[in-house]
């Protein structure tokens, strides 16, 4: 679930730990609300700038938990329409076409606050 680098964090130096797994919504949970964007800026690197999500929503969270960390996995899935010919995913697409997707984005709280980790990752389907 976690890259590397996030799990490290988490764990530390300490020899055990137990991770505990839950949801990481509501209250305290990270905000969410510039993934689209920067998920969308992520494909038009690749698209030319020709792409443009028709469906997004978020379809999970999940939390990891050690000591005072906490980081957090959320899931997403959506549809996205190429508004010009364009080359994404090493395939050729036309104006118009859609590509259904799921996409996750880490994050982690150290106390301060949620912060984005890591790159976020977009999957066609």
């Amino acid at each position: 679930m976690f890259t590397r680098s996030v799990r490290a964090l988490l764990i530390g130096s300490a020899a055990i730990l137990s991770l505990v797994l839950g949801a990481c919504g509501g209250g305290g949970g990270p905000d969410t609300g510039d993934a689209k964007e920067k998920l969308l800026q992520s494909v038009n690197l690749s698209a030319e700038g020709k792409a443009r999500f028709v469906e997004f929503k978020e379809t999970d969270r999940k939390l990891e938990k050690a000591g005072d960390m906490e980081g957090c996995v959320v899931s997403f899935e959506g549809e996205m329409e190429f508004t010009g010919d364009c080359e994404y995913e090493m395939a050729a697409r036309k104006k118009g076409d859609r590509l259904k997707f799921e996409a996750t984005v880490e994050y982690l709280n150290d106390g301060s606050g949620w912060k984005q980790m890591g790159p976020m990752g977009l999957y066609p389907r």
